[in-house]
């Protein structure tokens, strides 16, 4: 792991040493100070993500979202990956929190929807069917007053529909700005587009902001921390919270299945939709639409050049 420290003096060091916050990005672990370097930091990460979009560095990798009651795929959710220059990927978690602390988010974001729209296009031009695509939104992307717009040009741009596209907000970070986000989220729902609260249960106000906004899903990530080995107490807090959610009338996506024994937990909870190493990792655009045509058993499969 590099490092990168500014001020380079022990003596500014210690005298700004309360000031100081650390972001990691692109391999390089940023230690900076806010009254001295943040501008200059960001203006480091944007100048890479510039030459990371223009490059196509960043690819999309998609993972399967299951429909429990025929075991068919019945969505996928996008994950943007860095190409390193030793072949290798960097993943979302190594670099999106960069970008957050930089204030960038909002263009990774929309670079997203960008490619999974072009996507889309290129299926339905052809009349083949493929299924809808989740893009996950920060939640500052979100609560901007010109998203809407933003999202509602690109649909239109590639001439889809809102249903093509799953809108996922992470529950992290609420809100500053909920009133706008609420605002924004009932204009997407207008537009035809799925709603879905990712990352459910990760802080003590979950309940609070789902009963705020106009989800259709819910995603619970982290399923092994509820189906240990032994830890029954764990399985009926799930049970219990998953009755709640069907109270609130939303729809249940299980994240993180990767076994037998959690399918079956599972099934015995009647959720509707699983996602999770069980079906496979998430693969990049082309391996997950090849393999996805091949056991739909199609003669030929397009690919976007």
């Amino acid at each position: 792991m590099k490092s990168c420290i500014y001020p380079p003096t022990v003596r500014e060091r210690a005298i700004r040493v309360q000031e100081s916050q650390t972001v990691q990005f692109h391999g390089i672990r940023y230690i900076y100070y806010l009254q001295a370097m943040h501008v200059n930091v960001q203006a480091h990460i944007k100048e890479n993500l510039r030459k990371a979009f223009t490059a196509r560095e960043i690819q999309i990798f998609m993972q399967p979202q299951v429909c429990l009651k025929d075991g068919a795929i019945c969505a996928a959710q996008a994950f943007p990956y860095w190409l390193q220059p030793d072949g290798s990927w960097n993943l979302p978690e190594q670099f999106l929190p960069a970008l957050e602390e930089a204030g960038l988010i909002e263009e990774m974001d929309f670079y997203v929807l960008e490619e999974v729209a072009r996507l889309q296009q290129h299926y339905t031009k052809r009349e083949m069917t493929f299924f809808p695509v989740m893009v996950t939104f920060s939640a500052a992307t979100l609560s901007l007053p010109n998203t809407v717009e933003h999202i509602q040009k690109i649909l239109s741009d590639y001439g889809l529909e809102g249903k093509y596209i799953q809108i996922a907000v992470q529950e992290r970070c609420f809100f500053e700005k909920i009133e706008q986000l609420v605002l924004n989220l009932k204009e997407l729902q207008q537009l035809g587009c799925t709603l879905c609260l990712d990352n459910f249960g990760s802080s003590s106000r979950s309940f609070s902001v789902l009963l705020q906004l106009p989800v259709h899903q819910v995603k619970l990530n982290h399923l092994q921390e509820w189906n240990g080995k032994g830890e029954q107490s764990d399985k009926e807090k799930l049970h219990d919270l998953v009755q709640l959610l069907r109270v609130v009338g939303v729809e249940i996506i299980l994240n993180g299945v990767s076994t037998a024994e959690d399918l079956q937990l599972l099934h015995r909870l009647s959720v509707e939709k699983a996602q999770g190493s069980y079906w496979g990792a998430s693969l990049h655009w082309r391996d997950f639409l090849h393999q996805d045509m091949l056991d739909k058993q199609q003669e030929s499969c397009y690919y976007i050049e």
